[in-house]
């Protein structure tokens, strides 16, 4: 693979992972309005245990989308510069 061929790669990359950070913000930002929705209407043992399950989700997806994706999403970002550099023989 060409130095040409891995940006061409890197750049879908890049906007193939900002558009997966944007879907997932949407997608979780609607589930906690559904979750809120129904909170009050459900109230029994299987409740209790997707609480619990959902918690955890929620830390791990929380986490992610405060911290880790703008981070990986720059990773990507300097890389592609980097390398943009070289081939423009800089």
């Amino acid at each position: 693979m060409s130095l040409d061929q891995t940006h061409e790669a890197m750049t879908h990359f890049a906007r193939q992972l900002e558009a997966f950070n944007t879907s997932l913000r949407i997608s979780y930002r609607a589930l906690r309005e559904r979750h809120d929705a129904v909170d009050p209407l459900w109230q029994d043992e299987m409740r209790r245990r997707y609480d619990q399950r959902l918690a955890e989700l929620d830390e791990r997806l929380a986490t992610y989308l405060s911290s880790e994706s703008e981070h990986y999403e720059q990773f990507i970002r300097e890389k592609l510069r980097h390398l943009e550099d070289y081939l423009d023989g800089m």
